[in-house]
């Protein structure tokens, strides 16, 4: 079934600074890899306050209280657990769509030129998944082309609109919206509302999302992320890009060594060809610290101040075995 609309399209834009690109690594293909994903999953975390915190949600049903037995309240906390995980799915990695079209003819009709709108022709058939959604657009002068993706996109939300999603890009994404948001940590809220306006592979999405790892990596606040939905795409991100080193930091100071050896195996993963990488296929140890003091003696663009944190770390723990023994 095909359903035709006449209209001219708005013009508008996502005003968003370019950020760091990504290096020549195959993203979507790395992304769906099921080690990375155990990876993502396992740093990232599940600090349930967190998970479940309090959300601003419109007309919110009122809590509801019950007796249960201690089966009954083991059953309800692995459903919370699992309803959790899903809380935290990590929105996929994925290169940016190109808005080249593909005409399909180019016949002229008498007085048509004269309108300045375009008709747009699109598959509603019940049930089709709306990536194979087929839209016509005919133009003015008489072409008939596919739809554009941008186009494509916007048309849908026209017949299948998708709650929170606004027709035109809002001006919460201007640039000067964006940098006070940014400037605010308010993280996680810009990070949610692009989710909700763009897809995954729309060019203002993934524009938005690496500007706000960027910042995040540049002011240290990546404990505003952690147990969040967004981390593990942060950590995917700056490990494509060879950035890891602050994050590294980070997990070393908050004793979170297990979490520093994933992101070096997934560094590992991600860029198989580094000196680490075949220094670990080659050796026989494979603990945390010398994992991470191989990254920082062939990979570490900031090696000293790795350094000093692992150093800090084992003397730390040096002092606590000896008082214990004590």
């Amino acid at each position: 079934m095909l359903r035709i609309i006449s209209r001219s399209w708005p013009r508008f834009c996502c005003r968003c600074v370019t950020t760091t690109r990504v290096k020549d690594v195959d993203v979507e293909k790395y992304f769906v890899m099921s080690n990375v994903q155990d990876i993502l999953k396992r740093i990232t975390g599940f600090d349930a306050p967190k998970v479940f915190g309090e959300r601003k949600i419109v007309d919110v049903d009122p809590p509801k209280y019950r007796l249960l037995t201690l089966n009954q309240l083991n059953e309800q906390t692995q459903a919370s657990i699992k309803y959790g995980s899903k809380l935290l799915q990590i929105p996929p990695a994925k290169k940016p769509w190109t808005s080249n079209t593909r005409t399909l003819s180019k016949d002229q009709i008498p007085n048509f030129e004269q309108t300045e709108c375009q008709y747009i022709f699109t598959d509603i058939t019940y049930g089709l998944p709306h990536r194979q959604r087929i839209v016509v657009v005919r133009e003015s002068c008489g072409l008939i082309r596919l739809a554009s993706r941008e186009e494509h996109d916007r048309i849908l939300q026209v017949y299948y609109p998708r709650q929170g999603k606004m027709y035109s890009v809002p001006k919460l994404f201007a640039e000067e919206n964006i940098e006070k948001i940014l400037n605010e940590h308010r993280y996680e809220y810009l990070l949610d509302r692009a989710c909700v306006q763009f897809e995954p592979d729309d060019p203002n999405y993934i524009q938005v999302s690496h500007r706000a790892y960027e910042h995040i990596a540049n002011a240290g606040r990546f404990n505003d992320l952690r147990s969040t939905r967004h981390f593990g795409a942060l950590a995917f991100y700056l490990t494509v890009n060879k950035r890891i080193d602050a994050l590294l930091i980070d997990m070393i100071q908050h004793e979170r060594l297990t979490d520093a050896t994933d992101l070096i195996k997934l560094y590992h993963i991600l860029h198989p060809q580094c000196k680490s990488a075949r220094e670990i296929t080659n050796g026989k140890k494979t603990d945390p610290t010398h994992i991470i003091q191989l990254y920082i003696q062939f990979e570490a663009a900031n090696s000293g101040a790795v350094e000093l944190a692992l150093e800090s770390y084992n003397n730390l723990h040096q002092n606590l075995l000896s008082e214990f023994e004590i």
